[in-house]
C-alpha cells in the first residue's frame, strides 16, 4: 500500500467517483487539515486528519481494506496532532460505531438523527444515530 497526501480537490474527486451507496457515510464537504489517499495500484481508500484531533473522511470501498486504512488514519492523525494525544471521530450508524470500537475507539456520546445535517448524497430512508468516539494514545 502507498499512502499519499493530496489536496482537498483531488481527495473529493476520488470520493465523487464512488457509487453513491459507497460514499453516503462520508460528507462530500469534509474539511480537514490533511487529506490522504491509499493506493494499491488504484485508490483503495482514504482518510483525513486535523491538527485539533478531529478526524473523519474515512472510506474504503474495497472489501477487506477498511481495518488497515482505519489503523493508518490513527497513525497519521497522531503524527499530525499539534497538541494532546486524544483523537475524536464522529460516525453515522451502529455499523460504523461497532467498526470503530473494534479498532480501539471508545464511545463518548450519541445524537439523534437530524435530516438537516445528513450528507447531501444520503440515499436511504434510514435515520441512524450519530456517534462521537475517542481514541486515547
Amino acid at each position: 500500500m502507498k499512502i499519499i497526501e493530496v489536496d482537498s480537490k483531488y481527495y473529493h474527486s476520488v470520493l465523487e467517483e464512488l457509487p453513491p451507496e459507497e460514499r453516503q457515510y462520508v460528507d462530500k464537504k469534509v474539511i480537514a487539515d490533511k487529506y490522504y489517499l491509499v493506493f494499491q495500484g488504484r485508490a483503495i481508500g482514504g482518510f483525513t486528519t486535523a491538527f485539533d484531533g478531529n478526524i473523519g473522511g474515512l472510506f474504503s470501498p474495497t472489501p477487506g481494506n477498511g481495518r488497515k486504512i482505519a489503523e493508518l488514519q490513527i497513525q497519521y492523525a497522531l503524527q499530525d496532532l499539534t497538541y494532546g494525544n486524544v483523537l475524536r471521530i464522529m460516525c453515522i450508524g451502529d455499523r460504523l460505531k461497532k467498526f470503530h470500537e473494534s479498532n480501539g475507539w471508545t464511545f463518548c456520546s450519541a445524537y439523534p438523527w437530524d435530516p438537516e445535517l445528513a450528507p447531501e448524497h444520503w440515499i436511504t430512508d434510514d435515520t441512524p444515530n450519530v456517534y462521537v468516539l475517542r481514541w486515547y494514545k
